[in-house]
């Protein structure tokens, strides 16, 4: 990249402004661990001092922001935010078994997601399941095995009848509400509204529903962070008021019934 940066400077190229989407994610949580080449992005802002500079995030807070602006070296910052609460999500917090049962933590969450998907077919609502490769590779052999001949809709076996295992390319196409099923949390709660976000995107309502066990939330476990730990075992505060609270915003943007606003205030209720 560095030989580009300085292709870029020689060769006097014209430019009217630069834009960075998903920065936070890409620059300062996933940094050097993924693409090194990420962290020298602030050298744009030497070659091309005067022209405007537009960060795009879904997933940062106030210190986080400082740390992009240093890592882009972006001077004068005009700050435009807004509340990151998705109404239209409903989040859910549920524990599952411990990790020494292997296979059995794995079959007690997609076990009953194959059932109600063989029942409505077609039907079922739009579920994303996430976690490790491993794990995902044992529920995709699970659930075909479940499915048998039921995997198809209409029966023909071809792969644009596949009730499972399927890519939506347009998430405005469809009105189906949307699921987003973690079976481990992820490390932070940046990662989590990142992924849990990607729900519900054409306004229908959605569910994330986040498992763990004690292995999952454990201080020695690489990379976590307390915010995340302590989303994790909320069980009597409002999962989605820790969510912008966590972003600098005091009050959430969801109007309706308590009920509604997450697993833990229904379980107050």
């Amino acid at each position: 990249m560095e030989d580009q940066l300085l292709s870029l400077s020689e060769m006097n190229i014209s430019a009217c402004s630069l834009t960075m989407d998903g920065s936070f994610f890409n620059i300062v949580s996933r940094g050097d661990s993924f693409r090194p080449s990420f962290s020298k992005l602030g050298e744009l802002t030497a070659i091309f001092p005067r022209i405007p500079h537009l960060a795009l995030t879904a997933t940062a807070t106030a210190k986080c922001i400082e740390q992009l602006c240093e890592i882009l070296q972006l001077r004068d910052v005009k700050l435009v935010t807004s509340n990151p609460d998705r109404p239209n999500i409903y989040y859910k917090i549920r524990t599952r078994l411990p990790n020494v049962k292997k296979y059995d933590k794995y079959d007690d969450l997609i076990k009953p997601l194959c059932t109600e998907l063989k029942s409505l077919k077609s039907a079922f609502p739009v579920t994303i399941c996430m976690d490790s490769l491993e794990s995902l590779a044992y529920c995709y052999q699970f659930t075909e095995e479940f499915l048998d001949e039921d995997a198809y809709d209409p029966v023909e076996q071809v792969p644009e009848n596949r009730i499972f295992a399927m890519f939506y390319k347009d998430y405005t196409t469809y009105n189906r509400s949307d699921i987003r099923m973690h079976f481990r949390p992820p490390t932070s709660l940046e990662k989590y509204m990142q992924e849990s976000g990607r729900a519900g995107r054409g306004g229908q309502p959605s569910r994330a529903t986040l498992y763990f066990n004690k292995s999952d939330i454990a201080a020695n476990r690489q990379g976590i962070t307390d915010e995340m730990r302590r989303y994790c075992k909320s069980d009597d505060l409002c999962l989605r008021l820790l969510f912008v609270k966590h972003f600098g915003f005091s009050e959430t943007l969801f109007e309706g019934e308590k009920k509604n606003f997450c697993s833990s205030c229904r379980n107050d209720e």
